[in-house]
């Protein structure tokens, strides 16, 4: 859980390195340190929203993993006895889903045993670089008047982008222009990005 709690440091202050430090102590690094321009563009969208307080940043990066990791989560969900050692439970809700993913994340953290879903390591790191490159792509490409109101939307859009595999490439950045910075048109496309992922499965 330390990266997810890293994943959603929105501000530069005694807290944040706080929790920094804490993580290093485990070996987790700071995972923003290889994405300081989208760091700043994360922090500057956070800064000063009353939905910033709490843990909203991380449950953000949440729902982007639980996305692209749905089918492991589906498996877990529809097996109740192999969530009898989690502390919640699971009665059909979204949010309720969610809940499981991360009880199941500190279940790991904290007993070992084998991994439901990736906790940290590389493949967590590998999912944050992805995380990390699109939500810098999206708020810097006259997109960042975008509301954090939009946190989970534009998360589970993220994971469709991962996972159709969108390239990053003047092919891309022609299609946006095409968009003439009409964010409700663009959000509109991922959208559709985000069901073609769900129509897989």
């Amino acid at each position: 859980m330390y990266l997810v709690r890293l994943a959603g440091i929105y501000a530069d202050n005694a807290s944040a390195n706080r929790m920094i430090e804490s993580a290093a102590k485990k070996e987790v690094p700071n995972p923003w340190a290889k994405h300081l321009t989208a760091c700043k563009d994360w922090q500057a969208w956070w800064k000063d929203k009353a939905l910033a307080k709490g843990q909203t940043p991380s449950e953000m990066f949440l729902w982007y993993l639980a996305l692209i990791h749905r089918e492991k989560l589906n498996s877990l969900l529809l097996n109740s006895n192999s969530m009898k050692h989690l502390p919640v439970s699971f009665r059909g809700t979204t949010e309720e889903a969610l809940d499981i993913y991360c009880a199941q994340l500190q279940y790991t953290d904290l007993n070992g045993g084998t991994e439901v879903f990736p906790t940290c390591g590389k493949s967590m790191e590998d999912d944050f670089d992805h995380f990390a490159k699109w939500i810098g792509f999206i708020l810097a490409y006259s997109l960042a008047g975008i509301s954090v109101d939009k946190y989970k939307q534009t998360a589970l859009m993220i994971g469709a982008a991962v996972e159709l595999e969108i390239p990053f490439d003047n092919e891309v950045m022609v299609s946006l222009d095409s968009f003439g910075g009409d964010k409700e048109a663009y959000q509109k496309y991922l959208e559709n990005s985000q069901a073609m992922v769900n129509s897989r499965g």
